[in-house]
Parts: structure tokens; sequence; C-alpha cells
């Protein structure tokens, strides 16, 4: 993955390899071979791909211009990573990665999309997590004020969100 930033390569080249990348990492990713990244049995595979999973999503969002379809591919396998991270106690490396996801999201999908919706709660976790419990509490409500608007006050995942 990491040869996809290589210096060298054409701006076109580059921008094709790691459209490519980030479509390979989101599909490993999204794998049900590789498995949750909350299940320990699976933290072996997930040690081997978040590394590359970072390295895309970084270079893709360090420099304007690439494919929105990339950055989409590439927000969904960190927040993945993200979440393998939060799994092995990495609370705040998690927490950035879901941060950077989330500005990802907010600028290729809008604020109400599902997936950014998801990031935000899963920030909330994070902050919760490390006990900044002022700062998770406003995000849940943020996150919540979001859900009740899109999917309405009694939805499942609206109430669980409540419930938090």
């Amino acid at each position: 993955m990491r040869d996809t930033n290589r210096a060298g390569s054409s701006k076109s080249e580059q921008e094709e390899y790691l459209t490519l990348a980030a479509s390979l990492v989101r599909a490993a990713a999204a794998s049900e071979a590789l498995g949750s990244p909350e299940d320990p049995v699976t933290w072996p595979r997930w040690q081997a791909l978040a590394p590359h999973v970072l390295d895309v999503f970084q270079t893709l969002t360090a420099a304007p211009g690439y494919p929105d379809e990339a950055l989409i591919a590439a927000a969904y396998a960190a927040n993945r990573t993200a979440i393998y991270q939060a799994a092995q106690g990495l609370i705040s490396t998690a927490e950035a990665t879901h941060r950077a996801v989330l500005q990802v999201r907010l600028r290729t999908l809008g604020a109400d999309h599902p997936d950014t919706i998801a990031t935000r709660h899963s920030i909330a976790s994070r902050l919760a997590e490390r006990a900044d419990y002022g700062a998770a509490e406003s995000e849940y409500r943020g996150v919540l004020e979001v859900m009740q608007r899109v999917l309405g006050a009694q939805a499942p995942d609206t109430l669980m969100v409540q419930h938090n």
C-alpha cells in the first residue's frame, strides 16, 4: 500500500493507485473473513491491516483533489480501524482517527448521513471511555438531536443514543 504513495509517479498515476488502494482497504475492512474489529480472535488480522488503512487514509486526506469515492472508501476502512484501536484500549488514538473520519464524512456525505451520525456516536463513546463525561454528554446530545430529526424519536437507534 505504501508503494502507492511513492514519489516519482505522475499525479494521475498516484491518484489512480490511491483510489484503487482505498477501494481495496474498504473491501478488506468490510470482509466477513476479516471479522469484527472488536473480536479478539480477529485482532491479528486487524493488526496487519490497520497500518495500510491509516496510510492510505492519511495520504488521501493530506492533499486536496482526490475523488470523493476514494475518500469515502478510505474513511469507511479508517472508521473500522478506529473501532479496532478502541478495542485495543487505544482510546485517544481511536478518537483522533474517528475525528479525522468525521471531517471527511461531513464534507463528502453531509451531517445527516447515517455513516456521519455513526462516527459522531463513536466519538461520544470514546469520550465516555476516557471519562470525559461532560464532552461525551454534549456529543451524545448532538447525535440525538440529529437522529430524532432524521430517523424519528422512536427509532431503535435513536432510543439507544438517548439511553447513552
